[in-house]
């Protein structure tokens, strides 16, 4: 099958000189259907997508933790680097952008790292696992720049309720530090999209659980009695620089949502190896977040759609 880095390979054009687009813009692998299509002004090219990005638009990457027995058969009798073609990476969820149609999105295999857009008048991404969303579900690697807006949809049964912290870096000791920071519960997706990463929001009418995916400190306070209960400022990450350009390093931290489902999964595939809430196969996308606004390109034509947003009244 193809590997993960065929459907995530990209390339940031920090002045647009590459992709030949007169501004910043993204090169993504056009083997992961069209996540990497960022608008409808998109240029396929040599199985790739050219994009003009919009000013808020941005790339956000990490790892999907959810079945340690699994994921410890990476490299040996599945998900392998060439030498034995009859050992596959299956296919073990999908990631789709707000607003769009499940056929469009990111096949995600057992050894699931997800990079892609953060396309903003989209929101977020929502993913459905093909077993039903695990119960213990961990977020790593997590690379997303604070002034980003990514937020993170997964869909649980009705009646589903949520223990959901940040984990510090395993170096981290409770003798002089923070090490785990608790999310707070909010009343709609705005609430998340403007918190500082520590907020979720459980929309139980639509089955979708919400939160804001970005780098958090590798740990939360300079004494165990000094978790804050908000970050304010939120502490800069980790970078790295260069001629005017800054990649933040993938955080240390981790966020760990542990689900406790009415509704268990006793019949999962024979690649299944945990625990996982039973499927939610009739939950939707979520709408866009925003209007869709395609902004205007020297010699393209722009184009907008919009979308009604999946938020509960304050």
């Amino acid at each position: 099958g193809l590997t993960v880095s065929g459907r995530l390979q990209n390339w940031y054009d920090a002045d647009g000189t590459t992709a030949r687009l007169g501004g910043r813009a993204q090169i993504g692998s056009a083997r992961a259907n069209e996540w990497w299509k960022y608008n409808d002004d998109c240029i396929l090219e040599d199985e790739a997508y050219k994009c003009r990005m919009a000013p808020r638009d941005g790339q956000a990457s990490f790892v999907l933790h959810y079945s340690e027995a699994l994921e410890n058969n990476i490299g040996g009798s599945v998900c392998i680097n060439g030498g034995r073609p009859n050992i596959k990476c299956p296919i073990v969820a999908k990631a789709t952008h707000f607003g769009r149609d499940e056929s469009l999105g990111l096949e995600i295999g057992i050894n699931a790292k997800v990079s892609g857009p953060i396309i903003d008048q989209s929101g977020g991404w929502f993913v459905r696992f093909s077993d039903g969303t695990p119960s213990t579900l961990s977020i790593a690697s997590i690379q997303v720049d604070t002034d980003q807006k990514l937020v993170l949809a997964l869909p649980y049964p009705a009646g589903t309720t949520f223990n959901i912290v940040y984990q510090a870096a395993s170096w981290c000791s409770t003798s002089w530090g923070v090490c785990q920071h608790n999310y707070r519960a909010v009343r709609n997706i705005t609430a998340v999209r403007d918190s500082f990463g520590d907020a979720y929001f459980w929309d139980e009418t639509q089955r979708t659980l919400y939160l804001r995916i970005v780098n958090s400190p590798s740990f939360f306070g300079g004494l165990p009695s000094t978790d804050p209960a908000v970050w304010s400022p939120y502490p800069p990450p980790e970078s790295f620089s260069r001629n005017g350009q800054t990649i933040v390093t993938p955080t240390q931290a981790s966020v760990v949502i542990t689900a406790t489902c009415p509704q268990m999964n006793n019949a999962a595939s024979a690649t299944a190896t945990g625990r996982y809430c039973a499927p939610q196969t009739n939950v939707r996308v979520p709408a866009a977040t925003a209007p869709y606004v395609i902004i205007p390109q020297s010699s393209a034509r722009s184009s907008t759609t919009t979308a009604t947003p999946s938020t509960s009244p304050s």
